[in-house]
């Protein structure tokens, strides 16, 4: 890799990602939508709080509410930052997002000439990095996949290193801290590195002290913080999932019914069931959004061909343990975006496999067909660039653009938000996108919880809300309050609204007795 192509590719990340983010101008998802909140909370001098609840899982008391209880705090701290230089804007929340992003070509480029020592095959993984199929659009955005990708593509780097050093191992520290800073599962890479630092002899207890010194440096005050905050070194909310029978129980009210005795009481069927299905749900994950459909053969082949490598075991690793994570001990989470998110740390090693994939395919053609490798790898390798191409590109349609560029998909539920917050005025929502209506109305807000008509009566009383609005996403335990709308106790019907984008909402007046 000459210095010419270094710069080339960050030029390429960057313009690509630029391009993608002119056509996705919000946040576009709940994750997100929190994310640039809390940050734009945080750079405004309100500190690390939020005026929003989107979950009960710490039982909260009031609002606004210590922020980062479930999730953690990096992107929050990133959208902070460029709010600060450059306003508060989304897009200026997201600036530093898209240096990340931009980024990935050079990193796996990298990746793949560490591995291969190939020019060629360098630049064809770097020039796949730039059409990641379904993850066009949420590298863009104030979410954690592209800082993921971008730390633990680095860290895999490190541990792969063949001469690691002093630095190589602080360095390594570092970067487990901000994965683990990024996303809850970046606890999985402390035992990687741990065992990487391990296996290689003598030396082990200054290995493993340099380790801890790193990570300390970047989670040390975090877990100071949480401490004064919340009484624990871990967010409080993220210990009751373990207990969760299904998705709705992330917002379940109170939280204390999430218990062993009730997960046990759901029955083994139920359990075993559920974790079944959301492994299923990740090896497609797997296929489709990790292999792109149509590369995952060529990865096999290419991880097969170094599989001797460090990097490949680490990374095969990586992704068999996140596997088992998301599938049988958070099933739900894991299932509806947990292996999606954290997946994307393998994806700069994954795309740096294709190329020699390739080769061991026409290698094999040569064999049995009399195959060119050279012409072939030039046909092939173009086909397998357009094909990655075109599946990015109806990815970012289907999912952020929609038909209409000047009013893309990933925003009209922003729009809806902002509709109705200029009809029903001020006050506390409970509706089902806290951060997303608090971005559209500067109010406070709570989640819809689950748990039936009672739950969403105590968190009217809890909470004060004044407002409760419904939307095709309710519980199911609230349909009749959807479908068949009328005044009961203190929720006071309002209104029916339409929306000719974002759907059916309704919505209710509180009127305490």
């Amino acid at each position: 890799m000459r210095l010419r192509d270094r710069v080339l590719l960050l030029v390429l990340g960057l313009s690509l990602s630029a391009a993608v983010a002119r056509l996705v101008d919000v946040p576009g998802y709940m994750d997100a939508e929190y994310y640039f909140a809390t940050g734009r909370e945080l750079a405004t001098g309100q500190g690390l709080q939020e005026p929003f609840l989107w979950n009960y899982l710490d039982e909260p008391r009031g609002l606004p509410h210590p922020s980062h209880a479930y999730w953690m705090p990096l992107p929050t701290f990133v959208a902070a930052l460029g709010v600060a230089l450059f306003g508060p804007t989304f897009s200026a929340g997201r600036s530093l997002f898209l240096v990340l992003a931009s980024s990935l070509p050079l990193l796996t480029a990298e990746h793949a000439f560490r591995l291969t020592a190939d020019r060629r095959w360098s630049w064809m993984s770097g020039l796949l990095a730039l059409v990641p199929g379904y993850y066009s659009a949420y590298l863009v955005t104030t979410d954690s996949f592209a800082m993921y990708a971008v730390f633990g593509g680095t860290l895999l780097l490190l541990l792969a290193s063949s001469r690691p050093g002093t630095w190589h191992w602080i360095g390594a520290g570092v970067a487990v801290g901000l994965c683990h800073l990024a996303r809850a599962d970046g606890l999985l890479w402390i035992p990687l590195a741990v065992g990487a630092a391990w296996t290689l002899g003598s030396g082990r207890a200054r290995r493993l002290l340099l380790l801890t010194s790193g990570y300390a440096v970047v989670m040390g005050p975090w877990f100071l913080r949480n401490a004064i905050a919340f009484g624990t070194l871990l967010p409080p909310g993220q210990s009751r999932i373990f207990w969760m029978t299904n998705y709705n129980d992330l917002f379940i009210f109170p939280a204390t019914a999430l218990t062993p005795a009730r997960w046990l009481a759901s029955g083994w069927g139920e359990i075993l069931g559920s974790r079944l299905s959301a492994l299923a749900s990740n090896l497609l994950s797997l296929w489709a959004i990790n292999g792109l459909i149509f590369l995952l053969p060529l990865m096999v082949l290419g991880a097969w061909r170094y599989r001797d490598q460090r990097v490949v075991r680490l990374s095969i690793l990586f992704l068999l343990t996140l596997l088992v994570l998301m599938s049988l001990v958070f099933p739900f989470a894991g299932a509806r975006g947990g292996y999606f998110h954290s997946s994307i740390a393998a994806m700069p090693v994954l795309l740096a496999l294709v190329p020699p994939g390739l080769v061991a395919f026409l290698e094999w053609g040569r064999r049995v067909r009399g195959w060119e490798i050279r012409t072939g790898f030039v046909v092939l390798g173009g086909a397998v660039l357009s094909l990655a191409l075109g599946l990015t590109v109806f990815k970012l349609w289907e999912r952020a653009l929609g038909p209409d560029l000047k009013a893309p998909r990933w925003a009209q539920s922003a729009r809806a938000y902002r509709r109705l917050a200029d009809r029903i005025g001020d006050g506390t929502v409970a509706i089902n996108n806290p951060p997303g209506f608090h971005l559209a109305s500067d109010g406070p807000a709570v989640v819809i919880p689950s748990g039936g008509p009672q739950a969403l009566l105590s968190i009217v009383g809890t909470y004060g809300v004044n407002w409760v609005i419904l939307d095709q996403n309710r519980p199911p335990e609230l349909a009749g309050l959807f479908t068949e709308p009328s005044s009961s106790g203190v929720l006071t019907f309002a209104f029916l609204w339409e929306d000719s984008e974002a759907g059916q909402f309704v919505v209710y007046r509180v009127v305490p007795p």
